[in-house]
């Protein structure tokens, strides 16, 4: 284990916060919410993290009471500062500082490549211990390794309410953050070194590249905006739903952070239960429920990796358990495409487009500078969602196309991208905002694609309206989706030139 030491220059921290040592006093627990008062903060969304000194925690998420073990590594001899912030609004600076060790000697380690598809945790010891007390407010949090002013290692963590609290659940994507961080030299995406990409990946390991991107520009601006808004919200990382789909129950609403790619089948299965009982789906973000992935546990009950074959041949438990199978969930043997529950799903990436209001609902026409018509410039960006009319299961013909717009690639091809609500017969609302960069383009922390300052008053306008008005179970009945009388080839024909974009890859 590394050792601690005192330094003078952060000393100012010893009073103020729990020390990172494994002798702490037992943590009081209340549910008490504290000031949205900033005492220090970082806004991750505009700052770069180096990934010099990685870190990675013994699991993503806890309640009031629990220790976390937190492991950190560096290729050369270096001291850090580990220190946790809770993500939220707080004036407009993005986070608050709950938490902060000593000084802690960073253990040498070699960041090798594994050269086989499956990628496990690097095993480093502990060099730190975070003990859950009243002081942490439930929450998304970024828990990071800093030199001086240096930002060198980000993890994400979730601290959960111990009960039901609140009429509404987000869930964030800690799933999808680990399956494109490449850590060990590949990733569910990266090609390992003379083979396919990897198929199975740690859960217990760094976050980096991408799979950093996809933590600090999707899921914390969500919980960003979740603050802004003033929605009260129970948090949740995926992992929590995949053991206890029963998270999902008893709620008004859900919202799905900006980009929740992989989804178990108890987690799927959890979200289609709790919509057949009216709770109401928001998914602020695109390209969710795309791969189905299987997470295996250790003999804690802790996420410790995730498995993706791709391919229905290449899963060795397709055969005997099809409904298992690690494929997109549009695929066979799943042909359980989201769009068929939600109204919508993953149509390109690379895209770079706007939005067309074609088809506004009454309770959405208050807003300023939203009217039919009205071109949403650059909204569709990074990933984007579309009505679907070739999968097993094709756009529902109740969902009404608020938002259209239009993307061509260099080759000519053209792909469809939209914003909609649904209303299904179990009473059930359902908005897609349509695409991953919505979360950052509110906050204005998109690395690229942020919006102007006019469609974003839009954008924050349309999101507050639909987050608030699905704390309501009875929205959809007394609020149905209104279908365009349209066909999606009519639509195209009415968009202004600017709905139309271009993308870089399906």
């Amino acid at each position: 284990t590394a050792s601690f030491f005192d330094s003078s220059r952060d000393g100012r921290h010893v009073g103020e916060f729990q020390m990172a040592r494994g002798t702490a006093a037992t943590p009081r627990c209340t549910t008490a919410r504290h000031p949205l008062v900033s005492t220090s903060a970082a806004s991750f969304g505009a700052r770069m993290v180096d990934d010099s000194i990685p870190l990675y925690l013994d699991r993503p998420s806890g309640v009031c009471g629990d220790t976390i073990a937190i492991h950190v590594g560096s290729e050369h001899p270096a001291t850090t500062v580990i220190r946790a912030f809770r993500i939220g609004w707080y004036s407009g600076t993005g986070s608050r500082l709950v938490w902060s060790s000593n000084h802690i000697r960073v253990p040498v380690v070699h960041f090798r490549s594994i050269t086989k598809d499956s990628i496990p945790s690097p095993h480093w010891p502990t060099a730190a211990s975070m003990h859950i007390d009243s002081s942490w407010e439930p929450g998304l949090y970024a828990i990071t390794t800093t030199v001086g002013k240096r930002l060198t290692g980000i993890a994400e963590f979730v601290v959960r309410n111990t009960r039901v609290n609140h009429a509404a659940i987000v869930i964030y994507s800690g799933l999808t953050n680990a399956a494109y961080s490449t850590f060990g030299g590949a990733s569910l995406y990266r090609r390992v070194a003379g083979t396919d990409s990897a198929t199975s990946v740690a859960l217990q390991r760094p976050l980096i590249l991408n799979g950093r991107v996809s933590f600090t520009e999707y899921d914390i601006p969500t919980a960003q905006v979740l603050d802004h808004i003033g929605l009260a919200v129970d948090p949740v990382i995926d992992t929590d739903v995949n053991s206890n789909p029963s998270l999902l129950g008893s709620r008004a609403e859900i919202v799905v952070a900006g980009h929740s790619e992989y989804w178990t089948k108890s987690m799927y299965d959890a979200l289609l239960k709790a919509q057949s009982v009216g709770t109401n789906v928001a998914v602020l973000g695109a390209n969710e429920i795309y791969w189905q992935t299987r997470v295996q546990m250790n003999s804690l009950g802790q996420p410790i990796s995730m498995f993706v074959a791709r391919k229905r041949e290449a899963d060795p438990l397709a055969t005997t358990h099809p409904e298992l199978t690690t494929v997109r969930w549009r695929d066979a043997p799943l042909t359980n495409d989201p769009a068929g529950h939600l109204g919508e799903s993953y149509s390109v990436t690379r895209a770079h487009g706007s939005l067309q209001i074609v088809s506004l609902p009454n309770w959405l026409s208050g807003i300023p500078g939203l009217r039919p018509g009205a071109v949403l410039a650059g909204v569709a960006a990074g990933e984007v969602d579309g009505p679907q009319t070739s999968t097993p299961m094709a756009t529902p013909s109740a969902t009404q196309i608020v938002g259209f717009g239009l993307l061509k690639n260099a080759q000519g091809r053209v792909a469809y991208l939209g914003m909609t609500y649904y209303t299904d017969p179990h009473g059930s609302a359902v908005f897609q905002f349509g695409t991953t960069k919505w979360p950052c383009q509110l906050m204005t922390s998109c690395t690229t694609d942020n919006t102007s300052r006019t469609t974003r008053k839009i954008q924050w306008g349309l999101t507050s309206t639909v987050l608030r008005n699905f704390l309501h179970r009875d929205w959809a009945a007394s609020h149905p989706s209104m279908p365009s009388t349209k066909s999606l080839s009519a639509l195209q024909a009415i968009l202004r030139p600017q709905a139309v974009g271009s993308f870089g890859k399906e």
